[in-house]
């Protein structure tokens, strides 16, 4: 079976949080004391971009000074920045949505959710 990612989506490998204590015993990630924490993953896969949406305002926006737009249209074409092995910092380990069986760790995220690319680490290196 092959994935064929649509838009801004991307597929990452979400990275084991789980630490090992003094006395070797693994502690879960639940036991953190920051559970949203941004998080480290490895892109697998990533769709080809997106054409953002422009939409009119209001006519209530017109007294505020702004001009009305007539028409509905698309903008160029924003494609996705990352690329498979690339790893990033994700928002949250729970942002996007999960795939696949749970022990693959897959999520699918949109770019968005993404924050930043880290450069010089090899994936699945601890950081």
């Amino acid at each position: 079976m092959t994935l064929r990612l649509r838009n801004d989506n991307v597929l990452v490998r979400m990275h084991s949080d789980e630490q090992e204590s003094k006395g070797g015993i693994i502690l879960p990630a639940t036991r953190s004391k920051h559970p949203n924490q941004a998080v480290l993953a490895t892109v697998v896969s990533a769709g080809p971009g997106y054409y953002p949406e422009v939409k009119a305002l209001p006519k209530r926006a017109e007294k505020h000074g702004f001009e009305r737009v007539e028409r509905v249209g698309r903008l160029e074409f924003i494609s996705t920045e990352v690329s498979p092995g690339d790893v990033v910092v994700v928002d949250s380990p729970h942002c996007g949505d999960n795939y696949g069986e749970p022990e693959e760790r897959l999520r699918i995220v949109r770019q968005a959710e993404i924050l930043c690319v880290v450069d010089g680490v090899e994936a699945g290196e601890a950081v």
